[in-house]
């Protein structure tokens, strides 16, 4: 299982980006996800040593992978032969028949493992099991912080938050702790607007108080210069 939230470009997607690819001892593509390609698809392959792999698509609506965060899971079974991809914790689309072994050995984020291809867009809360989540765990807590407590926890095997903020590693919250290397993306935060995890229901109101009566108001002009970075550009020759 691959599980991710993303927030894809709306001025630039579809086109033909790789989200996340892994390769084989010898680089050949082992697991990969379109997310989507120009065709507005989505595209999971997965598979082993050998170079081969299996695939499942489906056509996707727009909003289902930019302008607004979504969560995404991709998981194969290769007993069972099946291949499902899970949106915002419900299942979207599934394959049988998929039992080419897993066996990927690297795993590249926001690109192509040979950097010709990136995607546009923001990446959050990106998880690598070694077993097929089912559809109630997705759900239960693709908007959690994943803890101990998580029935499958012994089968994490990258976590990646990224709630560092800077520098050129994101730290793995996985028991395997092993950091990643970051280059070009920028650090940006989540605007409350968009938060999208880590909620919890509360029956506290606001204790508010209505006056009648004459107002006297006045507006005052305060000036404030707010800059933004551009993002980092890559140029491959």
């Amino acid at each position: 299982t691959v599980a991710l939230w993303c927030y894809g470009a709306a001025n630039i997607l579809p086109v033909n980006p790789t989200i996340f690819d892994g390769g084989n001892a010898t680089g050949a593509r082992a697991i990969n996800v379109h997310l989507p390609w120009s065709n507005g698809s989505v595209y999971w392959d997965c598979g082993g040593g050998n170079g081969n792999y299996d695939r499942i698509e489906k056509p996707a609506d727009p909003a289902m992978y930019e302008g607004q965060w979504n969560h995404w899971a991709f998981t194969k079974n290769t007993t069972t032969g099946t291949m499902k991809i899970f949106l915002n914790g419900t299942l979207w689309h599934s394959g049988t028949g998929k039992t080419i072994p897993i066996d990927f050995q690297s795993l590249y984020l926001g690109g192509s493992a040979d950097h010709s291809l990136s995607y546009f867009g923001l990446i959050d809360e990106f998880q690598v099991w070694d077993k097929e989540l089912d559809e109630s765990t997705i759900a239960a807590w693709m908007r959690k912080t994943v803890t101990p407590d998580h029935p499958d926890y012994a089968h994490l095997r990258a976590y990646y938050t990224f709630n560092d903020g800077t520098g050129n590693h994101a730290a793995d919250s996985s028991p395997a702790h092993a950091s990643a290397a970051i280059h070009l993306p920028n650090w940006i935060p989540t605007r409350g607007e968009h938060l999208y995890k880590n909620f919890s229901t509360a029956n506290i109101r606001p204790n508010t108080t209505f006056l009648q009566g004459d107002l006297i108001t006045s507006d005052q002009t305060t000036e404030v210069l707010d800059s933004v970075l551009n993002p980092q550009n890559q140029v491959l020759h």
